[in-house]
């Protein structure tokens, strides 16, 4: 009951403040060339993440997005799967790409995730821990 109401406080600060995130769930931030939810690992049963990603996640992508698609390589490429890991305190530590991809995606991708800014604790989240996101950029 109380992880419900906190759900529903946290859809209501939400629609009054005009933010268009999801705060508590499986998807973190979902836009039509972008989507963010906690990844799936096999024995978990708790998909819900602690972590919130920032409106200027989404501005930093969208900008970097031609960046990103940029070879002849990487512009076959429908979208782009990865795997960023965050610590406790919110900071992306590492990543793992998921599909196939050439050296200069790589790069380019590793690039674009320095400049990301750190993910943002979750109100009403009991515990902050390292957690594993998955990220979904789409041409």
């Amino acid at each position: 009951m109380k992880k419900h109401f906190i759900h529903i406080a946290s859809a209501i600060l939400i629609i009054l403040s005009g933010i268009s995130m999801p705060v508590y769930g499986n998807e973190i931030l979902k836009d039509d060339n972008l989507v963010i939810r906690a990844f799936e690992a096999e024995n978990s049963e708790d998909l819900s993440s602690s972590w919130k990603a920032s409106e200027d996640f989404l501005k930093l992508i969208d900008s970097y997005s031609s960046f990103i698609f940029r070879t002849k390589k990487s512009q076959t490429i429908e979208k782009v799967n990865f795997v960023l890991e965050v610590n406790s305190f919110g900071r992306i530590v590492g990543f793992e790409l998921l599909n196939e991809a050439d050296k200069g995606l790589k790069e380019r991708l590793d690039f674009v995730i320095r400049q990301l800014p750190d993910f943002q604790p979750v109100l009403g989240a009991s515990n902050f821990k390292p957690e594993k996101l998955e990220v979904i950029i789409q041409k």
